[in-house]
């Protein structure tokens, strides 16, 4: 197995996270490497943004899709993908899509934002 990084640092701190992670993450020969988004991604609410791919060793087989608004680079939505023909799925399918419509910050545990 060779070892992989996803991350271009470029403070010290970030070099020394860089590298743990490339010693520690397994990467998969099969795995086309991380940050191979599409530069226009659709998040379940209709919305266009840019996105970053993440594989993850301990679930093959899926390729988590995070997606940013180009403008704010806020988080807007996460996909998952299934890179590997199953019985049941097909590489490529969609297997589940969330969209980020609202964020809210309360001062208080337990308070809910006001929703109107």
């Amino acid at each position: 197995m060779e070892r992989r990084t996803c991350s271009s640092a470029t403070s010290s701190t970030s070099r020394y996270a860089a590298e743990r992670q490339r010693r520690t993450v397994p990467r998969r020969r099969e795995d086309p490497g991380c940050g191979r988004g599409a530069p226009d991604a659709v998040d379940a609410g209709g919305r266009h943004g840019v996105e970053v791919a993440r594989y993850d060793a301990y679930n093959p087989g899926v390729r988590d899709e995070l997606i940013f608004d180009r403008k704010t680079l806020e988080l807007i939505g996460v996909r998952s993908v299934a890179t590997k023909a199953t019985d049941t799925i097909e590489a490529g399918q969609v297997l589940g899509t969330t969209a980020i419509l609202q964020r809210a910050v309360v001062d208080t545990k337990g308070k809910r934002p006001y929703s109107g």
